[in-house]
């Protein structure tokens, strides 16, 4: 019989998480003792919030090891700033740019979403995962029509799927037109935030 208390613990093991993101780091034991539990909890229970903390708990732990790589990047640029490596790696670390095109390509997310959706035709996420990537690599006949597909599911998203094809147009020179057409979006919903967000968003970026 499964102990209906480990909501509990999920609950604050989410809260542990979420309080100290960016402010502490999660010791080896800690970070074992939690996953430890978190995975007998899904053994007892087949509870997937069990294994969304846990893929929680290794990012927690991946953003403090990456915040000790940013630390050492910077000591030795102080000496060395010319260093190629450690500029790479503090870039990396700090989610810069990434000119080299083989580190920043999705092309790994990209299939799996592909095979994602095949399996899951009625998931809205995993097509936006896909389409976002597909921009992002500049496949832009295949984001448009994994766009098309996206409609006939999109329901109240509809105006994501217009904001993802302002930006294709956008990226693809005609800025121009991209912007008009965002903004003839946020007039055709302009009850909700969201598509306002959205344009804001884009023009940040």
């Amino acid at each position: 019989e499964i102990d209906m208390d480990y909501k509990n613990y999920l609950e604050e093991i989410r809260e542990l998480l979420w309080s100290t993101w960016n402010t502490k780091e999660v010791s080896d034991n800690e970070f074992n003792s939690i996953k430890k539990e978190l995975e007998k909890i899904y053994e007892d229970s087949e509870n997937s919030e069990a294994l969304f903390l846990i893929s929680e708990l290794h990012i927690h732990k991946s953003n403090s090891i990456k915040k000790n790589a940013i630390n050492y990047s910077l000591k030795g640029l102080v000496s060395d700033y010319n260093n190629v490596g450690l500029h790479d790696n503090f870039n990396i670390c700090s989610n810069g740019i990434m000119v080299d095109f083989k580190k920043r390509n999705h092309n790994k997310i990209i299939e799996y979403y592909f095979d994602f959706i095949k399996l899951h035709t009625h998931s809205l996420m995993g097509r936006i995962i896909l389409i976002e990537n597909l921009i992002s690599n500049y496949r832009f006949d295949e984001a448009l029509s994994e766009i098309k597909e996206a409609y006939k599911i999109s329901g109240a998203k509809t105006y994501l799927l217009e904001i993802y094809e302002g930006e294709i147009l956008f990226k693809r020179g005609y800025q121009k037109e991209a912007i008009e057409f965002w903004q003839d979006i946020c007039e055709k919903n302009k009850n909700n935030y969201k598509p306002f967000f959205s344009f804001a968003d884009q023009c940040a970026n």
